[in-house]
């Protein structure tokens, strides 16, 4: 559930809305990743045991190209800082340019290659990309 998933420990989950006619337009979730040391180090993911993950990013199709996800990451980057986090990690599917140069705008790093059916939940053979966003 997304009360389960999203709002244990630090994690949270926005809901977007327009002004104009309280429209859902988009949603994100962060989730408070415990994940030990020993298994960061394996992945070579940093510092992943005071990390959080980027969940289920989407953006409303007539909202897309207006600066709307950007402005979604950084609400929720800022949130994810002031709660402490020393990063976020995300996932997207590799053929999904609009995700992937959000991402890299943002200031995220690949740090690994993934079989989509098994991270994302993408089809049989796709690839999925893993970022890694840092806070310094």
């Amino acid at each position: 559930s997304i009360k389960d998933t999203y709002f244990a420990g630090r994690g949270t989950f926005f809901v977007v809305e327009r002004k104009s006619d309280a429209k859902i337009i988009g949603a994100v979730g962060l989730q408070d990743l415990a994940v030990p040391a020993e298994e960061c180090q394996k992945k070579g993911l940093g510092s992943c045991n005071n990390m959080g993950e980027l969940r289920r990013m989407t953006i409303h199709s007539s909202e897309r190209r207006k600066g709307r996800g950007k402005l979604i990451m950084k609400v929720l980057l800022s949130y994810a800082v002031d709660q402490g986090f020393d990063g976020l990690t995300g996932s997207t599917g590799k053929w999904m340019d609009p995700a992937n140069s959000l991402y890299k705008l943002m200031g995220g790093k690949v740090v690994e290659e993934v079989d989509a059916a098994i991270d994302i939940g993408g089809g049989s053979g796709r690839k999925a990309l893993r970022y890694e966003l840092l806070f310094s």
